[in-house]
């Protein structure tokens, strides 16, 4: 079990570069989307002689959007294969995890031994409170 978390450490490692750049241009993109729809919002409630300008930031804030979806799509496609090997380091320490919790639970159960009762009730006594022993 050592051995697959050993693996799965160094795979996180190897990988976690490539999912931090994915997870900034995650976080890029939800902030270009946040920025255009308050853009669109504005465009929305400006007065008709600033509606031409207004226009002209949603259309910078749609060209921001497309840029951080293509960076994104470009990270998402790089950290991709280092995913899979960390979910499949993943997947093989949560087996070896199994098997040796399996080796525990089969050890102690072995090890149990069946005792007789050191005291065996002869006869019920009844207290008197509704209780019978």
């Amino acid at each position: 079990m050592t051995e697959a978390r050993a693996a799965y450490r160094v795979a996180r490692e190897r990988a976690a570069p490539h999912l931090d750049a994915e997870a900034r241009a995650a976080k890029e993109l939800r902030e270009a989307q946040i920025a255009l729809g308050r853009a669109e919002a504005e465009a929305a409630r400006a007065p008709l002689w600033r509606r031409r300008a207004a226009k002209d930031v949603v259309s910078l804030a749609n060209l921001d959007v497309d840029r951080a979806a293509e960076r994104h799509a470009l990270a998402e496609a790089t950290a991709a294969p280092y995913k899979r090997v960390v979910r499949e380091a993943e997947e093989h320490l949560r087996a070896a995890e199994r098997v040796a919790t399996t080796e525990r639970v089969r050890q102690r159960l072995e090890q149990l031994s069946w005792e007789e009762p050191s005291r065996t009730p002869t006869r019920s006594r009844d207290l008197g409170v509704g209780l019978e022993l």
